[in-house]
């Protein structure tokens, strides 16, 4: 019975992986040598965002320097205190290197926000970068308004 459950469990997180857009496939756009990194930070800026830790997030964005992080952190806690989307969930689908630079990418796929007491789902977006070293992201995960034939990441079966 244990082995059962232990081969369910390992099943459940196979599963799960893979449903969230982190399967090496949405990445391979990324050359081998960052990929890995690619992924963690990633993973670390939608967990910043979720988690609403505007301090450390602030730390690795695109705005570094264009304004302080204490006006950062405050806009931030004012937007959410106004009601402003929380982000729940952002599951990759789509990963594009952009005409910016070699090491630059846009990540899109589906956005879960809690807005007004409900879960709403729409695709978007988040800038990358690594320059000198050093990865950096948009201030913020878009909300991605689609062409007219595009396909919408966040409806089953799409693509």
């Amino acid at each position: 019975m244990k082995l059962l459950i232990c081969i369910l469990g390992a099943l459940l997180a196979v599963t799960l992986g893979h449903g969230q857009g982190t399967d090496h496939e949405v990445f391979a756009p990324v050359p081998a040598e960052v990929r890995p990194q690619f992924i963690e930070n990633f993973g670390r800026i939608v967990e910043l965002h979720k988690s609403q830790n505007w301090d450390e997030l602030y730390d690795r964005i695109s705005l570094r320097g264009y304004i302080s992080k204490g006006q950062y952190v405050k806009d931030k806690q004012r937007r959410q205190k106004g009601g402003a989307a929380r982000l729940l969930e952002f599951t990759p689908t789509n990963v594009t290197p952009t005409k910016v630079g070699i090491w630059s990418w846009e990540v899109r796929g589906c956005g879960e926000w809690l807005i007004d007491g409900r879960v709403d789902r729409r695709s978007a977006v988040l800038m990358v970068s690594l320059r000198k070293g050093k990865w950096t992201f948009s201030d913020d995960i878009w909300v991605l308004l689609l062409k007219e034939k595009e396909v919408d990441p966040c409806v089953k079966g799409a693509g």
